[in-house]
């Protein structure tokens, strides 16, 4: 049986360092072939919006190459409730990227080989 990883971002624009090294993990697993979902809640919701991953500057590291690379090989999740409580409709976000709730997270990270990781 094979492991797969649920990455979960919960910090926003102000935390930009947390959310780079959550993007540096999830691009590192999907580059090793671990299966991994991420997933955008809380401000973090702002990031499936485009350019909005754009505006993080953090030194030696490159949260829109990271943001890419998940994009290609994992797949991404917007949480649903927290794109409605900002305004964030399914035509504003990033191609590639799903709305989805909390029954679906859970559907997810309940399997025994799920590692759950909550930035």
């Amino acid at each position: 049986m094979s492991h797969r990883l649920a990455i979960k971002i919960t910090r926003g624009e102000t935390d930009a360092e947390t959310v780079a090294m959550a993007l540096s993990v999830a691009a590192a697993s999907v580059a090793g072939g671990v299966p991994t979902a991420l997933w955008l809640a809380g401000d973090a919701a702002w990031f499936a919006v485009p350019d909005r991953i754009e505006r993080l500057s953090v030194p030696h590291a490159d949260p829109t190459q990271s943001m890419s690379t998940v994009l290609q090989f994992g797949e991404v999740y917007l949480c649903t409730p927290c794109a409605l409580r900002r305004g964030i409709g399914e035509d504003s976000i990033r191609p590639g990227i799903a709305l989805a709730g909390a029954a679906t997270f859970v559907e997810q990270v309940v399997h025994p080989d799920v590692q759950a990781l909550i930035y």
